[in-house]
């Protein structure tokens, strides 16, 4: 998306009128999160900002972070501070009176206490998901500079004429969705799910970073599927009623 907008016009028009759609989004976003804490799209402009600089990034800087941010570095950065501090780092659910007044809230159908709730205290939880252990914010970023890559490579335009990386991508995307799925299970079974070992313990890194490696493989398959069904007619003939929905995510 960044890469498509920015093309049109000049640089500098380009890049501020793709700078005014992410704010105009990041405010459609955050009255969204007033009514539902699990929004995402305050998320995506957020993240989307940095993107109009590093779209200009040489391909190994992009590959390089990409990288770094899909195998769960940051969090890493995080453990490796905490333990330097000597501050314990660890997943316990959220709780306290907040968490209780806001469920209080829900069942009483009070929406301003449910918006002020959530614009408060929600925020800096779903701040502390995307950019915390869990690490959601750094795998979407990840996906981010993929699509740079692949936009400025033109590789979209060119999977119609020749599907044989899809073919591979799919089947790559669910082996190593299974690999990251046994490594999880492992340990699980060894160590237990990071809400019950803690963080504070280096193994349950390996639970976070497979899952981190689960969705990128998952991602990466779903999406070469559905490529390679949109190519066949038949297939294209029912897909097509979706192409709007993918035309609003491009128009950000």
């Amino acid at each position: 998306s960044v890469v498509i907008q920015t093309e049109r016009g000049s640089a500098t028009s380009s890049a501020g009128r793709f700078t005014w759609r992410l704010l105009v989004l990041l405010g459609i976003g955050i009255a969204h999160h007033a009514l539902y804490r699990g929004d995402i799209l305050s998320i995506y402009a957020l993240l989307g900002l940095p993107l109009v600089a590093l779209r200009h990034a040489s391909d190994r800087v992009l590959w390089g972070t990409a990288a770094v941010l899909a195998l769960g570095g940051p969090r890493l950065l995080l453990l490796l501070g905490g333990a330097l501090m000597g501050v314990p780092v660890d997943m316990n659910p959220p709780a306290g009176p907040e968490l209780a007044a806001y469920y209080d809230a829900l069942r009483a159908g009070n929406l301003p206490a449910i918006a002020v709730s959530n614009l408060r205290e929600g925020f800096l939880m779903k701040m502390e998901f995307q950019l915390g252990l869990f690490g959601r914010g750094y795998q979407t970023m990840a996906m981010f500079l993929l699509g740079i890559l692949l936009a400025r490579h033109r590789w979209h335009e060119s999977l119609a004429s020749n599907p044989a990386p899809l073919r591979r991508a799919w089947k790559l995307g669910l082996g190593v969705s299974g690999a990251a799925l046994l490594i999880m299970a492992v340990s699980a079974l060894v160590v237990g799910t990071p809400t019950e070992a803690g963080l504070s313990r280096p193994q349950a890194m390996v639970f976070l970073t497979g899952y981190d490696v689960f969705n990128l493989g998952i991602a990466a398959a779903l999406a070469s599927v559905f490529l390679l069904l949109f190519a066949q007619a038949r297939m294209r003939q029912v897909l097509r009623h979706l192409v709007p929905v993918g035309q609003t995510a491009l128009t950000v």
